[in-house]
Formats: structure tokens, sequence, C-alpha cells
């Protein structure tokens, strides 16, 4: 679920509402609440322009590889608007 004070930030200036990459304790990443695999994920962000803002949620239970995947993936596609916060759990 985006983060509800960002998206009401965004609504108010306009601007774009953003993705959402959720990463989970169980090991599943999901865009926008779609369950994807990597490689899907790197077609997908390839196409996105770079000033997309992008919410990166992650379990607290989740395993740190899965966490540097996914910004790994945005680096490599140089998207730098990124927010961090941390979900109650899966």
């Amino acid at each position: 679920m985006f983060n509800n004070a960002l998206a009401r930030r965004l609504e108010a200036t306009g601007a774009e509402q953003g993705r959402q990459f959720t990463v989970t304790g169980g090991g599943m990443i999901y865009l926008d609440g779609v369950e994807a695999d990597l490689i899907t994920l790197e077609a997908t962000v390839a196409h996105w322009p770079r000033d997309t803002l992008v919410q990166v949620a992650v379990d607290r239970q989740a395993a740190f590889e899965h966490f540097v995947a996914v910004l790994d993936l945005l680096r490599f596609n140089q998207l730098a608007r990124l927010h961090m916060v941390k979900c109650q759990g899966e």
C-alpha cells in the first residue's frame, strides 16, 4: 500500500502518483501490488522515466538480499526519486 502521507503530498502538488515495490518477509517482491520476478521487473523498470517517484516498502523480516536486489535494479536504471518505508507484515 502506498504511503498515505506521501500520496496526499503528491496529490496536493499535482505530481504523478508514483510506483511501489514491496519486499515481503517471505521473499516475494511486488510492483504496485502485483507479484513479479526480477526478470519481469528489469524489463518493466527499463522503460520508466528517470524522474519516476518510487516507494520501496520492506517488511522487517525480509532478507537483506531481496531489498538490495530491488535497490540495485532502481539504481541501474538511474531512478533516484526513492522513498523507503517499513511494512507492518506480509
